[in-house]
């Protein structure tokens, strides 16, 4: 390592979370566009596109270039989330992998629930995402409530092209696509960086989590669905701080985007109103005993893991 890197990255760590913050940004800043960049490039020369018929790609997705949206999603998404955090963990620790809480094992009576906990939750996340879905804006706000229809249709759209899938091979994609890597991606960002900052900057967990959170829901850009993935960061957020492994709230994420993708891969066409999707959205009895069962099995991980670091002290 050379004298001027080992100085710089003394000087990022010691510096105040504030500054972190902003080196973080300016770490997903730049591989965004670099990623998109390369990304442009691989899907051009993969399939021999020019860079008009690429941005028409973008433009209107269809079932004939998903394909392509694929790739540049995989490209995009270890550049977003992946790359950030292993470097900025470099220069705010003495070891990526301890930093990141990636040496932490996790129990297999800790896997075991919290992969219970995700399923159990899902009527629950269908309540809050349907309210969240019938929320009105102002009318001086009818512009912007018609701006963001109309970028959850699109997005709609796109999710349902990806998970239109009829063959083995494109699930497999798929299972990469839409929950191994975001679950990887995201949660060393949000969970392992961004988290982990804001707990020490407002010397609260509550709040940290919060904010990190916040920015994870945020990130996706989707009003329509901001409550839930809230919620959902706050899960993985307490996850992390009860197990202090970074495994188990990817893990919760890999289990979450797995039942929607082996569902509907399972079900056709997957534009269609669903079981899966309705459950819980009426306040029924599913609705209680997933709030019941998800509490108790959530207190039961907690009380696991401070009986099992008391017992390692």
């Amino acid at each position: 390592m050379s004298r001027y890197l080992t100085q710089y990255r003394d000087f990022i760590m010691s510096s105040p979370p504030w500054y972190k913050l902003i080196f973080v940004l300016f770490l997903i800043f730049v591989f965004f566009l670099f990623t998109g960049i390369i990304g442009l490039l691989v899907v051009m020369m993969s399939y021999n596109l020019s860079l008009t018929e690429v941005m028409a790609v973008l433009d209107n997705p269809e079932a004939s270039n998903v394909a392509a949206l694929k790739l540049l999603q995989i490209i995009q998404t270890i550049g977003l989330f992946v790359c950030p955090s292993f470097i900025a963990s470099f220069f705010f620790g003495s070891g990526v992998i301890s930093y990141l809480k990636m040496d932490t094992r996790p129990s297999f009576f800790s896997v075991v629930l919290v992969v219970f906990i995700m399923v159990i939750w899902i009527p629950a996340v269908n309540y809050i995402a349907g309210l969240n879905s019938r929320l009105d804006l102002p009318q001086s706000l009818n512009k912007l409530e018609e701006e963001i229809g109309a970028l959850r249709d699109n997005y709609g759209r796109l999710t349902n092209l990806f998970l239109d899938t009829k063959s083995v091979s494109d699930f497999i994609v798929n299972i990469i696509v839409m929950a191994v890597l975001p679950a990887v991606g995201e949660e060393l960002l949000f969970r392992g960086i961004f988290q982990r900052l804001f707990i020490t900057w407002t010397r609260n967990i509550h709040w940290g989590i919060i904010i990190s959170s916040l920015l994870f829901s945020f990130f996706h850009f989707e009003f329509y669905g901001f409550l839930p993935r809230l919620l959902l960061g706050m899960l993985f957020g307490y996850l992390f701080v009860w197990t202090t492994s970074i495994w188990i709230p990817m893990l919760a994420h890999f289990t979450n985007n797995i039942i929607i993708v082996g569902y509907y891969f399972f079900r056709h066409p997957v534009n269609d109103a669903s079981g899966l999707d309705e459950l819980g959205t009426n306040a029924d009895i599913w609705l209680w005993l997933s709030l019941a069962g998800g509490i108790m099995l959530s207190y039961l991980l907690f009380y696991h893991e401070k009986s099992r670091r008391l017992s390692v002290s």
